[in-house]
């Protein structure tokens, strides 16, 4: 089974995983369902590598890993239920966080974690939200994801903390902005992604172009 890349075990009566460690072929687990009790510690070899769904006591038991062994943590479109997310503040290994469509209420916590370099967020409804984020202190970023978050123009405020990081990509394509002056007080040598913002006005566009250059796509 060392070939195996994707595991379903959802609604199992599990609490021993440790042996999935050997699995090195892995790319997606699904330890999900109300049934599952199990410490992530006990995959955390593999941990890093994986997209991992989980419920909301599993997710609970991130905590529980040695921190130096965590450097990403992908829990894409993980169905927690509006589950909290850990305090990771002590993971400085991790630079890699992917919590697209996931339904996270406390988005302060990930503001802690000053090493992520790369930051996934897209997917879900983030619409007056995203103003928990302190971006000021993830001076490391240099990739931030918020597509189809059904962002307005006001919930971008917080990006300009981000304007003393060395370089970032900044995504976000498919939200409802309209002309968001609030970009241009971002350094010209970030690269803007604004695809499918239709309330863009061309006038606006120009001066995007004007300000980013090639640095800005629609």
């Amino acid at each position: 089974m060392t070939k195996l890349k994707i595991l379903y075990l959802r609604n199992n009566n599990l609490k021993d995983i440790s042996a999935i460690n050997s699995l090195t072929n892995l790319t997606c687990l699904y330890i999900d369902g109300e049934n599952n009790n199990v410490e992530l510690k006990q995959i955390e070899d593999i941990l890093s590598s994986i997209e991992i769904h989980v419920n909301s006591q599993t997710l609970s038991t991130l905590v529980n890993c040695t921190p130096s062994k965590i450097t990403a943590l992908n829990f894409w479109n993980n169905g927690t239920n509006g589950a909290e997310f850990p305090d990771l503040s002590n993971f400085t290994a991790l630079t890699y966080l992917n919590l697209g469509r996931c339904n996270i209420p406390n988005l302060d916590v990930i503001s802690n974690i000053a090493s992520l370099e790369e930051l996934n967020l897209d997917g879900f409804d983030r619409h007056g939200k995203l103003a928990k984020l302190d971006f000021s202190k993830l001076t490391n970023l240099y990739k931030l994801i918020l597509t189809y978050c059904q962002l307005w123009t006001e919930d971008l405020k917080n990006l300009t903390t981000l304007k003393n990081n060395e370089s970032l990509e900044i995504n976000l394509s498919t939200n409802a902005l309209i002309d968001p002056e609030i970009l241009l007080e971002l350094p010209s040598k970030f690269k803007i992604n604004l695809w499918n913002n239709v309330n863009i006005s061309e006038s606006f566009k120009a001066r995007l172009r004007e300000h980013f250059g090639k640095n800005v796509s629609f």
